[in-house]
This record gives C-alpha cells, sequence and structure tokens, in this order.
C-alpha cells in the first residue's frame, strides 16, 4: 500500500485487505452508510468486497460483514463508489446498528492479481432518514 500518484492509496498486495485504525469509537446507529470510492488499476482473480468490523465486544469475523452496492466488480480503469448499507449488513444484523465501532476491514479481493487506488473512505450517516421527504418512487419498467 502506497500513495497513488494522483491522489488516494494504491493497494497492491495479494489479497488485498486495508484496515483503519483503531478507536473510531463509530455509533453505527447513527452512522450506517460506508462509502469507498476506489479505482480498479489491475484485474483480479477474486473481486471480495466484504466490510468487517469490530467492536468492544467482538474482533473481526465472518459472522459480521456487509457487502457493497453495487456488488459486481468494477473494471480496470472504472471508478465507483461502493455503498455498504449496513444497517442491512450481509451477515450479523442488527450488530452494526447496536454497536459502536472500533475499527473497520475492507477486503478487496479475496486472492492475488488486483490492483486499486483507494480513493476515500466515509462513514456516513443515511441520507434517506425520517427527517427528510421521501424520493418519489421509480417508474416502472412497462413492457
Amino acid at each position: 500500500i502506497t500513495p497513488a500518484l494522483d491522489q488516494g492509496l494504491s493497494v497492491q498486495i495479494s489479497d488485498p485487505t486495508l484496515r483503519s485504525p483503531t478507536g473510531l469509537n463509530v455509533p453505527g446507529g447513527q452512522f450506517p452508510l460506508v462509502l469507498v470510492r476506489l479505482t480498479r488499476t489491475a484485474t483480479g482473480e477474486a473481486w471480495d468486497g466484504a466490510l468487517y468490523y469490530s467492536t468492544a465486544a467482538h474482533p473481526e469475523a465472518s459472522t459480521f460483514f456487509g457487502k457493497p452496492t453495487p456488488a459486481t466488480p468494477p473494471a480496470v480503469g472504472e471508478t465507483v463508489t461502493l455503498v455498504y448499507d449496513m444497517a442491512r449488513q450481509t451477515v450479523g444484523a442488527p450488530d452494526w446498528i447496536q454497536s459502536n465501532i472500533d475499527q473497520i476491514r475492507l477486503d478487496i479481493e479475496d486472492k492475488a492479481g488486483g490492483a486499486f487506488v483507494i480513493r476515500q473512505v466515509a462513514i456516513a450517516e443515511n441520507p434517506q432518514s425520517a427527517t427528510l421527504p421521501a424520493a418519489d418512487p421509480l417508474p416502472s419498467a412497462k413492457p
């Protein structure tokens, strides 16, 4: 992991993962979204995209993680923003929203070969909270 030439972190390791510092103390119920903006710079063997986390009650574990939207791997040269809605985490719900998050770990690939530039990682409130007006429904597709 090194600084990227233009901006961000260049991640080029076998089974690339990225951990935040410990001691985040993020109230998961207030901040259920994790946003990761990245650019794929080389094709890998096995896209993962899982987001693991630890709390005072448990370490990182396969029983507590989320997967992003979109779930498909980005193409080489493509910059995407992965959205992890941890209020609807893949495994272990509703732990995130009931906990203070100590650390997060992004597992980008499961095998060697992939390379990425991580441009931004943010833990955020959900803009669709009850205090905001409801969005108009999407139009339905017609045959």
